[in-house]
Protein backbone atom coordinates (compact mmCIF):
# COMPACT_ATOMS: atom_id res chain seq x y z
CA UNK A 1 0.00 0.00 0.00
CA UNK A 2 2.74 2.45 0.95
CA UNK A 3 4.64 1.59 -2.21
CA UNK A 4 1.64 2.39 -4.40
CA UNK A 5 1.07 5.66 -2.54
CA UNK A 6 4.72 6.55 -3.17
CA UNK A 7 4.20 5.98 -6.90
CA UNK A 8 0.96 7.98 -6.89
CA UNK A 9 2.72 10.97 -5.33
CA UNK A 10 5.14 11.05 -8.23
CA UNK A 11 2.29 10.87 -10.75
CA UNK A 12 0.32 13.80 -9.26
CA UNK A 13 3.15 16.03 -8.02
CA UNK A 14 1.61 19.03 -9.84
CA UNK A 15 -1.74 18.62 -8.02
CA UNK A 16 -1.22 19.84 -4.42
CA UNK A 17 -4.73 19.05 -3.17
CA UNK A 18 -4.45 15.43 -4.31
CA UNK A 19 -0.96 15.25 -2.79
CA UNK A 20 -2.35 16.45 0.53
CA UNK A 21 -4.96 13.66 0.55
CA UNK A 22 -2.37 11.05 -0.37
CA UNK A 23 -0.16 12.32 2.43
CA UNK A 24 -3.00 11.82 4.95
CA UNK A 25 -3.55 8.24 3.74
CA UNK A 26 0.19 7.64 3.81
CA UNK A 27 0.48 8.78 7.43
CA UNK A 28 -2.30 6.35 8.41
CA UNK A 29 -0.48 3.64 6.48
CA UNK A 30 2.72 4.28 8.42
CA UNK A 31 0.78 4.03 11.67
CA UNK A 32 -0.74 0.74 10.52
CA UNK A 33 2.73 -0.55 9.61
CA UNK A 34 4.03 0.48 13.03
CA UNK A 35 1.10 -1.32 14.67
CA UNK A 36 1.88 -4.50 12.71
CA UNK A 37 5.51 -4.32 13.87
CA UNK A 38 4.33 -3.79 17.42
CA UNK A 39 2.02 -6.81 17.31
CA UNK A 40 4.76 -8.98 15.83
CA UNK A 41 7.21 -7.78 18.47
CA UNK A 42 4.75 -8.61 21.26
CA UNK A 43 4.13 -12.06 19.77
CA UNK A 44 7.82 -12.97 19.48
CA UNK A 45 9.19 -10.96 22.45
CA UNK A 46 12.02 -9.62 20.28
CA UNK A 47 13.92 -6.37 20.65
CA UNK A 48 12.31 -3.12 19.60
CA UNK A 49 13.86 -0.80 17.05
CA UNK A 50 14.89 2.12 19.23
CA UNK A 51 15.75 5.57 17.93
CA UNK A 52 16.33 8.88 19.76
CA UNK A 53 13.43 11.32 19.61
CA UNK A 54 11.90 14.15 21.62
CA UNK A 55 8.66 13.40 23.45
CA UNK A 56 7.46 17.00 23.14
CA UNK A 57 6.76 17.10 19.35
CA UNK A 58 5.85 13.40 19.46
CA UNK A 59 3.07 14.04 22.00
CA UNK A 60 1.71 16.97 20.01
CA UNK A 61 1.64 14.85 16.88
CA UNK A 62 -0.08 11.90 18.55
CA UNK A 63 -2.94 14.18 19.65
CA UNK A 64 -4.10 14.23 16.02
CA UNK A 65 -4.33 10.45 16.15
CA UNK A 66 -6.06 10.18 19.53
CA UNK A 67 -8.76 12.85 19.18
CA UNK A 68 -10.87 10.98 16.59
CA UNK A 69 -11.01 7.92 18.88
CA UNK A 70 -12.69 9.84 21.75
CA UNK A 71 -16.44 10.53 21.34
CA UNK A 72 -17.76 14.07 21.71
CA UNK A 73 -19.49 13.33 25.02
CA UNK A 74 -16.08 12.78 26.64
CA UNK A 75 -13.80 15.76 27.25
CA UNK A 76 -10.18 15.11 26.21
CA UNK A 77 -7.47 17.45 27.51
CA UNK A 78 -3.74 17.30 26.83
CA UNK A 79 -0.90 18.90 28.75
CA UNK A 80 2.58 18.69 27.22
CA UNK A 81 5.46 20.31 29.07
CA UNK A 82 7.19 22.93 26.95
CA UNK A 83 10.66 21.50 27.46
CA UNK A 84 12.81 19.00 25.59
CA UNK A 85 12.16 15.43 26.76
CA UNK A 86 14.58 13.22 24.78
CA UNK A 87 14.20 9.46 25.00
CA UNK A 88 15.38 6.48 23.02
CA UNK A 89 12.61 4.16 21.94
CA UNK A 90 10.24 2.80 19.34
CA UNK A 91 7.81 5.64 18.60
CA UNK A 92 5.27 3.30 17.01
CA UNK A 93 5.12 1.09 20.08
CA UNK A 94 4.85 4.02 22.47
CA UNK A 95 2.08 5.50 20.34
CA UNK A 96 0.18 2.23 20.53
CA UNK A 97 0.63 2.11 24.32
CA UNK A 98 -0.96 5.55 24.65
CA UNK A 99 -3.81 4.59 22.33
CA UNK A 100 -4.48 1.43 24.39
CA UNK A 101 -4.62 3.45 27.61
CA UNK A 102 -6.92 6.09 26.09
CA UNK A 103 -9.20 3.36 24.71
CA UNK A 104 -9.42 1.73 28.15
CA UNK A 105 -10.17 5.11 29.72
CA UNK A 106 -12.95 5.70 27.21
CA UNK A 107 -14.51 2.30 27.97
CA UNK A 108 -14.32 2.94 31.73
CA UNK A 109 -16.14 6.26 31.28
CA UNK A 110 -18.77 4.68 29.02
CA UNK A 111 -19.41 2.02 31.68
CA UNK A 112 -19.89 4.71 34.32
CA UNK A 113 -22.14 6.77 32.04
CA UNK A 114 -24.70 3.97 32.17
CA UNK A 115 -25.24 4.67 35.89
CA UNK A 116 -24.84 8.46 35.98
CA UNK A 117 -27.67 10.97 35.74
CA UNK A 118 -27.74 14.71 35.17
CA UNK A 119 -24.79 16.76 33.99
CA UNK A 120 -21.97 14.32 34.79
CA UNK A 121 -19.34 14.44 32.08
CA UNK A 122 -16.58 12.00 31.33
CA UNK A 123 -13.02 13.33 31.20
CA UNK A 124 -9.73 11.93 29.92
CA UNK A 125 -6.52 13.78 30.68
CA UNK A 126 -3.23 13.04 28.91
CA UNK A 127 -0.11 14.56 30.49
CA UNK A 128 3.46 14.37 29.16
CA UNK A 129 6.03 15.90 31.49
CA UNK A 130 9.51 15.45 33.00
CA UNK A 131 9.71 13.51 36.25
CA UNK A 132 12.56 13.37 38.74
CA UNK A 133 11.38 10.51 40.91
CA UNK A 134 9.24 7.40 40.79
CA UNK A 135 6.86 6.33 43.51
CA UNK A 136 7.56 2.58 43.57
CA UNK A 137 4.14 1.82 45.03
CA UNK A 138 2.34 -0.21 42.36
CA UNK A 139 5.08 0.19 39.74
CA UNK A 140 5.47 -2.83 37.48
CA UNK A 141 7.97 -3.94 34.88
CA UNK A 142 11.59 -5.00 34.64
CA UNK A 143 12.77 -1.43 34.37
CA UNK A 144 15.79 0.79 34.94
CA UNK A 145 15.59 0.04 38.68
CA UNK A 146 16.78 -3.51 37.97
CA UNK A 147 19.28 -3.04 35.15
CA UNK A 148 21.13 0.04 36.44
CA UNK A 149 22.93 0.66 39.70
CA UNK A 150 21.12 3.95 40.10
CA UNK A 151 17.87 5.27 38.68
CA UNK A 152 18.33 7.84 35.91
CA UNK A 153 18.43 11.44 37.04
CA UNK A 154 15.52 12.36 34.80
CA UNK A 155 12.45 10.53 33.59
CA UNK A 156 9.62 11.27 31.17
CA UNK A 157 6.13 10.54 32.48
CA UNK A 158 3.20 9.87 30.16
CA UNK A 159 0.08 9.87 32.32
CA UNK A 160 -3.46 8.96 31.22
CA UNK A 161 -6.19 9.80 33.76
CA UNK A 162 -9.93 9.23 33.58
CA UNK A 163 -12.93 9.71 35.85
CA UNK A 164 -14.53 6.43 34.81
CA UNK A 165 -15.78 3.52 36.88
CA UNK A 166 -12.39 2.62 38.37
CA UNK A 167 -11.25 -0.84 39.42
CA UNK A 168 -11.48 -2.86 42.63
CA UNK A 169 -8.22 -4.25 43.98
CA UNK A 170 -8.91 -7.81 42.80
CA UNK A 171 -9.30 -6.60 39.21
CA UNK A 172 -6.34 -4.25 39.43
CA UNK A 173 -4.15 -7.18 40.51
CA UNK A 174 -4.88 -9.05 37.27
CA UNK A 175 -5.01 -6.38 34.57
CA UNK A 176 -1.59 -7.28 33.15
CA UNK A 177 -2.45 -10.96 32.70
CA UNK A 178 -2.79 -11.85 28.99
CA UNK A 179 -6.43 -12.34 27.92
CA UNK A 180 -7.83 -11.19 31.26
CA UNK A 181 -10.64 -8.71 30.59
CA UNK A 182 -13.77 -7.46 32.30
CA UNK A 183 -15.23 -6.20 29.01
CA UNK A 184 -18.03 -7.89 27.18
CA UNK A 185 -17.41 -10.03 24.09
CA UNK A 186 -16.17 -8.14 21.00
CA UNK A 187 -15.17 -5.13 23.08
CA UNK A 188 -11.79 -6.20 24.40
CA UNK A 189 -9.16 -8.89 23.82
CA UNK A 190 -7.38 -8.76 27.17
CA UNK A 191 -4.11 -7.99 25.37
CA UNK A 192 -4.03 -4.18 25.59
CA UNK A 193 -2.43 -3.78 29.02
CA UNK A 194 -0.10 -6.81 28.68
CA UNK A 195 1.16 -5.20 25.48
CA UNK A 196 1.73 -1.93 27.34
CA UNK A 197 3.66 -3.74 30.09
CA UNK A 198 5.73 -5.62 27.50
CA UNK A 199 6.55 -2.36 25.74
CA UNK A 200 7.67 -0.73 28.99
CA UNK A 201 9.93 -3.68 29.83
CA UNK A 202 11.52 -3.52 26.38
CA UNK A 203 12.19 0.19 26.95
CA UNK A 204 13.49 -0.39 30.49
CA UNK A 205 10.63 1.70 31.78
CA UNK A 206 7.99 1.29 34.49
CA UNK A 207 4.22 1.54 34.62
CA UNK A 208 2.33 2.73 37.70
CA UNK A 209 -1.42 2.26 38.26
CA UNK A 210 -3.78 4.13 40.58
CA UNK A 211 -7.47 3.23 40.67
CA UNK A 212 -10.46 3.02 42.98
CA UNK A 213 -14.06 2.04 42.22
CA UNK A 214 -16.06 5.15 41.40
CA UNK A 215 -12.97 7.38 41.37
CA UNK A 216 -11.47 6.63 37.99
CA UNK A 217 -7.98 5.41 37.08
CA UNK A 218 -4.56 6.83 36.28
CA UNK A 219 -1.80 5.02 34.39
CA UNK A 220 1.70 6.52 34.37
CA UNK A 221 4.43 5.34 31.99
CA UNK A 222 7.99 6.27 33.03
CA UNK A 223 10.79 6.34 30.44
CA UNK A 224 14.46 7.13 31.15
CA UNK A 225 15.62 10.31 29.44
CA UNK A 226 18.75 10.09 27.34
CA UNK A 227 21.59 12.36 28.36
CA UNK A 228 22.27 14.23 25.13
CA UNK A 229 19.24 16.24 24.12
CA UNK A 230 20.70 17.09 20.70
CA UNK A 231 20.45 13.42 19.75
CA UNK A 232 16.66 13.55 19.76
CA UNK A 233 15.49 15.32 16.69
CA UNK A 234 11.94 14.57 15.66
CA UNK A 235 8.89 12.54 16.56
CA UNK A 236 10.44 9.18 15.85
CA UNK A 237 8.96 8.93 12.37
CA UNK A 238 11.69 9.00 9.74
CA UNK A 239 11.05 11.60 7.08
CA UNK A 240 10.64 10.20 3.59
CA UNK A 241 12.98 11.18 0.81
CA UNK A 242 13.00 10.20 -2.84
CA UNK A 243 14.97 7.07 -3.59
CA UNK A 244 18.55 7.63 -4.75
CA UNK A 245 18.29 7.62 -8.57
CA UNK A 246 19.75 4.74 -10.46
CA UNK A 247 21.62 4.66 -13.74
CA UNK A 248 20.09 1.54 -15.18
CA UNK A 249 21.68 -0.85 -12.64
CA UNK A 250 20.12 -4.33 -12.71
CA UNK A 251 18.36 -5.34 -9.49
CA UNK A 252 16.96 -8.78 -8.74
CA UNK A 253 13.71 -8.83 -6.73
CA UNK A 254 12.60 -12.26 -5.49
CA UNK A 255 9.35 -12.59 -3.52
CA UNK A 256 6.55 -15.15 -3.80
CA UNK A 257 4.01 -12.48 -2.75
CA UNK A 258 2.96 -11.07 -6.14
CA UNK A 259 1.64 -7.64 -4.98
CA UNK A 260 4.72 -7.05 -2.82
CA UNK A 261 7.04 -8.09 -5.62
CA UNK A 262 5.33 -5.94 -8.23
CA UNK A 263 5.17 -2.76 -6.18
CA UNK A 264 8.86 -3.05 -5.29
CA UNK A 265 9.62 -3.61 -8.96
CA UNK A 266 7.62 -0.50 -9.96
CA UNK A 267 9.19 1.63 -7.23
CA UNK A 268 12.70 0.66 -8.35
CA UNK A 269 11.91 1.11 -12.04
CA UNK A 270 10.47 4.53 -11.27
CA UNK A 271 13.88 5.42 -9.81
CA UNK A 272 15.63 4.28 -13.04
CA UNK A 273 16.75 0.81 -12.02
CA UNK A 274 16.31 -2.24 -14.26
CA UNK A 275 14.47 -4.97 -12.38
CA UNK A 276 14.46 -8.75 -12.81
CA UNK A 277 11.54 -10.25 -10.86
CA UNK A 278 11.29 -13.81 -9.55
CA UNK A 279 8.37 -15.51 -7.80
CA UNK A 280 10.36 -18.18 -5.96
CA UNK A 281 13.88 -19.23 -5.06
CA UNK A 282 14.41 -21.52 -8.07
CA UNK A 283 13.43 -18.80 -10.51
CA UNK A 284 15.75 -16.39 -8.69
CA UNK A 285 18.66 -18.83 -9.12
CA UNK A 286 17.85 -19.21 -12.81
CA UNK A 287 17.82 -15.44 -13.34
CA UNK A 288 21.12 -15.18 -11.48
CA UNK A 289 22.68 -17.67 -13.84
CA UNK A 290 21.24 -16.04 -16.96
CA UNK A 291 22.22 -12.49 -15.91
CA UNK A 292 25.29 -13.28 -13.84
CA UNK A 293 27.36 -10.36 -15.17
CA UNK A 294 24.55 -7.78 -14.98
CA UNK A 295 23.04 -8.05 -11.50
CA UNK A 296 24.35 -5.41 -9.08
CA UNK A 297 21.87 -5.70 -6.21
CA UNK A 298 19.31 -8.25 -4.98
CA UNK A 299 16.27 -7.95 -2.68
CA UNK A 300 15.31 -11.46 -1.53
CA UNK A 301 12.32 -12.57 0.54
CA UNK A 302 13.35 -14.84 3.41
CA UNK A 303 10.54 -17.39 2.98
CA UNK A 304 9.94 -18.59 -0.60
CA UNK A 305 9.07 -21.89 -2.27
CA UNK A 306 11.99 -23.87 -3.61
CA UNK A 307 14.99 -22.17 -2.05
CA UNK A 308 14.57 -19.50 0.58
CA UNK A 309 16.13 -16.06 0.36
CA UNK A 310 19.12 -16.96 2.52
CA UNK A 311 20.03 -19.86 0.22
CA UNK A 312 19.69 -17.60 -2.82
CA UNK A 313 21.88 -14.97 -1.14
CA UNK A 314 24.59 -17.55 -0.51
CA UNK A 315 24.44 -18.69 -4.16
CA UNK A 316 24.77 -15.12 -5.44
CA UNK A 317 27.61 -14.29 -3.07
CA UNK A 318 29.59 -17.37 -4.14
CA UNK A 319 29.28 -16.37 -7.80
CA UNK A 320 29.46 -12.59 -7.42
CA UNK A 321 30.85 -11.31 -4.08
CA UNK A 322 30.41 -7.71 -5.27
CA UNK A 323 26.59 -7.89 -5.50
CA UNK A 324 24.71 -5.98 -2.79
CA UNK A 325 22.32 -8.29 -0.92
CA UNK A 326 19.18 -7.51 1.12
CA UNK A 327 17.07 -10.14 2.90
CA UNK A 328 13.43 -9.13 3.45
CA UNK A 329 11.38 -10.75 6.21
CA UNK A 330 8.25 -10.16 8.24
CA UNK A 331 9.22 -12.92 10.64
CA UNK A 332 11.43 -12.94 13.70
CA UNK A 333 15.11 -12.14 13.22
CA UNK A 334 16.14 -15.40 14.86
CA UNK A 335 19.46 -15.96 16.58
CA UNK A 336 20.44 -18.29 13.75
CA UNK A 337 19.83 -15.56 11.14
CA UNK A 338 21.59 -12.84 13.12
CA UNK A 339 24.65 -15.10 13.43
CA UNK A 340 24.78 -16.12 9.78
CA UNK A 341 28.27 -15.37 8.39
CA UNK A 342 26.86 -13.21 5.57
CA UNK A 343 24.98 -11.06 8.12
CA UNK A 344 27.81 -10.74 10.65
CA UNK A 345 30.23 -9.82 7.85
CA UNK A 346 27.94 -7.01 6.72
CA UNK A 347 27.49 -8.64 3.30
CA UNK A 348 23.78 -9.41 3.75
CA UNK A 349 21.58 -6.57 4.97
CA UNK A 350 18.20 -7.13 6.65
CA UNK A 351 14.98 -5.27 5.82
CA UNK A 352 11.94 -5.86 8.02
CA UNK A 353 8.51 -6.08 6.42
CA UNK A 354 6.41 -3.99 6.17
CA UNK A 355 9.29 -1.89 4.83
CA UNK A 356 9.35 1.89 4.61
CA UNK A 357 10.50 4.01 1.69
CA UNK A 358 13.16 5.77 3.75
CA UNK A 359 14.58 2.39 4.81
CA UNK A 360 14.61 1.18 1.20
CA UNK A 361 16.35 4.41 0.17
CA UNK A 362 19.00 4.04 2.87
CA UNK A 363 19.80 0.47 1.81
CA UNK A 364 20.02 1.49 -1.85
CA UNK A 365 22.35 4.36 -0.96
CA UNK A 366 24.57 2.07 1.12
CA UNK A 367 24.88 -0.44 -1.71
CA UNK A 368 25.51 2.26 -4.34
CA UNK A 369 28.24 3.80 -2.17
CA UNK A 370 29.79 0.39 -1.59
CA UNK A 371 29.76 -0.38 -5.33
CA UNK A 372 31.35 3.00 -6.06
CA UNK A 373 34.15 2.28 -3.56
CA UNK A 374 34.80 -1.10 -5.21
CA UNK A 375 34.90 0.49 -8.66
CA UNK A 376 37.31 3.18 -7.42
CA UNK A 377 39.52 0.56 -5.79
CA UNK A 378 39.68 -1.50 -8.95
CA UNK A 379 40.52 1.59 -11.00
Amino acid sequence: MLGHLYLMKGAVKDRPRVLDRIQIIEEQGHRAADLIRQLLTFARKSDVEKKPFDMRPFAKEIAKFIEPTVPENIQLTMEVADVAMPVEGDAGQIQQCILNLVTNARHAIEDRLKDEDGDWRGEIRLVVRPAWSLNDRGAKGRCFREVKAEAPARLVEIRVEDNGCGMPSEVRARIFEPYFTTKETNRGTGLGLPMVLGCMEMHQGCIQVESKPGSGSAFSLFFPMIEREDEAGGSGQASETRLPPGQGQTVLVADDNHPMREVLREVLEDADYRVLAAGDGEEAIRLCQEHRAEIRMAFLDKVMPGRDGLAVARHIHMARPDVGLVLMTGYEMTEMLSRDPLVTAGVLRLMRKPWRMDELGRLLRDMLDEAEELDTGEA
